[in-house]
């Protein structure tokens, strides 16, 4: 926690996550560069000071006097415990998401609580990425290693699972609402079909919690980071997806969430059928907003706010096909989404290069050297190696 603090604590760093520009970007991208050992500590911190950052604007010269403010609700006692019982100075700060997905969970549903309590801490050492294999770990104690970079997995309607139509796993099902989790770190990807039929591809950098068996009312799961469901249908059972701020609720139909802690929005694009989309908070009447094919739902997790418009869903749902299409896209929206699913660091030599819009059309290839030179000959620029993590575009 005292190496994340030294970036909380240091005004110029605080300035760079709030106010970026030309300057101090090309500082703190040279400093990642030749202090490769900080950049997880770099991205936890920043993830960290994005998620406490005010609702009003912090204007430069109003910046030194949040700090104490901002530093007040690191310190506060809660957050330390949780900080420290998943030790975040060995986890890459995609690991964060774990911290407050947990914690938005405690307060979803109370009868979900202690399963997923108990779950995180079985599993607080274990750290879920950077380099990670994908996993399975079951509410009966078993954690299973997912070595292949595309995983499959499936639930029969008994609840026995088999992984890459080879490994038969069966689970000792016991014990009130028990949860099953499948984590994917950055560099894999993992497709799961439920005990109900329903199919879910999830992205890199992702977690789903889910039943073993869909037993009530109601069909729920978890998500944090990003997930294309493919929902089987039963009017009688509603599915529904929850994420940390919004619920979509479905019968069966097709839809994609990308629901990130380190992305300031969350969005839901609907592919096929209808589903409706409501805050996950407690209310005492509930306003839901009706999608149908082609919206997109883009929830801002600052202002609350919903904004639904039509999009082009191939835009946001091809990467479970194996390849990224996209019109007029911000070139850094292009390398984040290759950072996690290739587990590897983007960095900008020049930072507007970073806003510059491209349009095309990527193949996803297992060799990241080869996918980057169609990169940089779809946006003109040129790509060179650093290490095997590391690349920077100029």
């Amino acid at each position: 926690m005292d190496k994340i603090l030294r970036y909380l604590e240091n005004p110029d760093f605080v300035r760079w996550v709030y106010k970026p520009n030309g300057q101090n970007t090309i500082f703190w991208n040279e400093f990642q560069k030749d202090n490769p050992e900080e950049i997880g500590i770099i991205r936890e911190a920043k993830t960290i000071l994005l998620r406490l950052k005010p609702k009003k604007e912090i204007l430069g010269p109003k910046i030194d006097s949040a700090l104490p403010s901002i530093i007040l609700k690191i310190r506060k006692k809660q957050q330390i415990r949780r900080i420290r019982q998943f030790t975040l100075s060995t986890f890459k700060y995609a690991a964060i998401a774990v911290l407050f997905f947990l914690t938005g969970l405690f307060i979803m549903k109370e009868r979900y609580s202690s399963a997923i309590d108990e779950m995180s801490r079985q599993y607080a050492n274990i750290s879920y990425y950077n380099g990670e294999e994908s996993r399975l770990v079951l509410a009966d104690g078993k954690n299973i290693i997912i070595s292949e970079k595309f995983s499959q997995i499936r639930y029969n309607e008994k609840g026995t699972i088999i992984i890459d139509q080879n490994d038969t796993i069966s689970q000792n099902i016991s014990g009130n609402n028990p949860m099953n989790q499948l984590i994917v770190p950055y560099g894999k990807n993992s497709s799961i079909t439920l005990t109900d039929g329903t199919k879910a591809y999830l992205n890199a950098g992702s977690r789903l919690i889910f039943p073993p068996v869909f037993e009530d009312e109601t069909r729920e799961v978890f998500l944090v980071g990003e997930g294309y469901f493919d929902v089987a249908r039963n009017p009688h059972k509603p599915f529904i997806v929850k994420t940390t701020d919004i619920n979509v609720t479905a019968l069966g139909t097709a839809f994609n969430v990308s629901a990130y802690p380190t992305e300031s929005k969350i969005e839901v694009v609907l592919a096929e059928g209808k589903v409706n989309i409501n805050k996950n908070e407690f209310a005492l009447i509930h306003v839901t907003t009706d999608m149908t094919p082609n919206d997109m739902i883009c929830f801002n997790k600052s202002t609350k706010k919903m904004d639904l418009k039509q999009v082009n869903t191939e835009n946001y749902t091809s990467w479970h096909l194996g390849y990224i299409n996209f019109e007029s896209a911000e070139l850094h929206k292009i390398t984040t989404k290759l950072e996690r699913y290739y587990d590897v660091n983007i960095f900008f030599e020049n930072p507007e290069t970073a806003n510059k819009k491209i349009t095309g059309k990527l193949k996803l290839k297992a060799d990241i050297d080869e996918m980057l030179k169609v990169l940089a000959t779809t946006s003109t620029f040129k790509i060179k190696k650093i290490n095997e993590h590391e690349y920077l575009l100029n």
